[in-house]
């Protein structure tokens, strides 16, 4: 499993590496009517935590994320050095976490990566969906609402012909966290091997 995840790091790396040096994209207008069908990227994430206390816990790390629409996502989560903090597979829905640094299932942790996946999903417009997720495009943006947390997309840019938000802004109010995604680099549409996907 271990040389597998490794591989996978190493194929996000080379291909983003590869077109990280295209010139910059062009502004694009918001849009919620996503045209791709696959998404390859790498995000610099804040996360900012309200503890019990009220006092806040921030922390920063790099996620690398492969989409296949309509329904599925790979994320892994790196920590300072490259070292995977989780690595997660949402097909339909369904979550399993392929790699973590401390067991889910005797932790918060487990909880935590759930409601991220939620997250995730609603920010790209994945399936299923919710009944009450609700997607209204603002001027500069496109907020994402659902029951328990509320997505902003902003700072949309033309990649590959197709409107992308740069930029993801995420409110859980359940678990009582905000998160800032930051896409440093993306490629729309290539192929992505199945075996990323396999549960």
């Amino acid at each position: 499993m271990k040389s597998f995840t490794s591989a996978l790091t190493l194929a996000f790396t080379f291909t983003l590496t590869s077109c990280a040096h295209r010139s910059q994209p062009l502004v694009a207008a918001p849009t919620a009517q996503f045209g791709w069908k696959t998404l390859r990227a790498e995000h610099r994430v804040a996360i900012d935590v309200t503890l019990p206390d009220g006092t806040h816990d921030q922390r920063s790390l790099r996620g690398v994320i492969a989409v296949e629409r309509p329904d599925r996502f790979r994320l892994r989560a790196l920590g300072p050095g490259g070292i995977t903090l989780f690595d997660l597979l949402s097909v339909g829905g369904r979550v399993k976490v392929i790699e973590a640094i401390k067991d889910p299932s005797k932790s918060s942790l487990g909880e935590i990566i759930q409601s991220m996946a939620g997250d995730l999903s609603a920010a790209f417009l994945l399936e299923p969906a919710p009944p009450e997720r609700k997607v209204t495009v603002e001027k500069d943006a496109v907020i994402v609402s659902e029951a328990t947390r509320t997505v902003r997309l902003s700072a949309f840019q033309l990649v590959h012909g197709q409107s992308l938000p740069a930029r993801i802004v995420i409110d859980n109010s359940a678990r009582h966290y905000s998160v800032t995604v930051t896409a440093s680099s993306s490629e729309l549409d290539s192929p992505l091997d199945p075996e990323l996907f396999k549960e």
